[in-house]
């Protein structure tokens, strides 16, 4: 696949080797920052694989995918055995760019399934964006699942959720922070075609894989400082 027009990307790419003072939550700002700006350059048409720019059809978010809202469960409907399915609660869920599972229940009722985008919409957590990868899920009301329809595809709607958070965020009211279904269903987006839409998933997707990388190194280096630093004073 070749580079989008205007950026020489791995230049830019944060290097955990120009990184050594720096703390292991320092790369992740400064890696998030760099990610978000990267996304942002593609759904603001700066960067394009097409040798003419070619014109996105403008869109209600509503229009292009199935919204899932959650629901809680009282403790009696859940458990932390593994009986039934995975029930996803919050932003705790989220762990380095995956979701995991630490609760199930038997009772399911609003479902998520695997490639469907996450959004925690509820709580301190409001904002993140994760693609769920476990086969089937419940989902608390600190979730919704965000599902593409057929002119959309899922890795599309993640990225494009991820461009999205931050304004949606900011437009949350009340005292509880939180991202209401009106919000997501009725913001403006600007939508290429499949081969586009495949074309700028496997360019960020490569770009999240060597931050994902990179971090990784910066936390072996941070970890094998500490031990050292342990040795000397032993």
């Amino acid at each position: 696949m070749g580079l989008p027009k205007s950026i020489p990307y791995h230049s830019k790419i944060p290097s955990s080797s120009r990184c050594k003072t720096a703390t292991a939550r320092d790369f992740s700002i400064l890696e998030q920052k760099y990610k978000r700006g990267v996304i942002k350059n593609f759904f603001t048409q700066e960067l394009t694989f097409a040798e003419n720019k070619p014109k996105w059809e403008r869109h209600k978010l509503g229009e292009l995918i199935f919204l899932q809202s959650g629901q809680d469960f009282a403790p009696s409907d859940y458990n932390d055995h593994g009986e039934g399915i995975p029930y996803m609660t919050g932003a705790s869920c989220i762990v380095e760019g995956k979701t995991v599972v630490s609760r199930w229940t038997s009772t399911p009722r609003c479902l998520a399934y695997c490639g469907d985008t996450l959004l925690v919409c509820k709580g301190s957590g409001s904002g993140a964006v994760v693609m769920l990868s476990q086969e089937k899920v419940h989902i608390a009301r600190q979730f919704m699942a965000l599902r593409p329809r057929e002119v959309m595809t899922k890795g599309f709607c993640f990225f494009l959720t991820l461009y999205l958070s931050e304004k949606m965020k900011q437009s949350a009211t009340g005292l509880i922070e939180g991202i209401d279904r009106k919000t997501v269903l009725n913001q403006d987006v600007l939508l290429p075609s499949i081969l586009e839409q495949e074309k700028i998933v496997s360019f960020l997707s490569a770009i999240e894989k060597t931050l994902l990388a990179q971090e990784r190194t910066l936390k072996n280096l941070v970890s094998t400082k500490k031990g050292l630093m342990q040795q000397l004073f032993i």
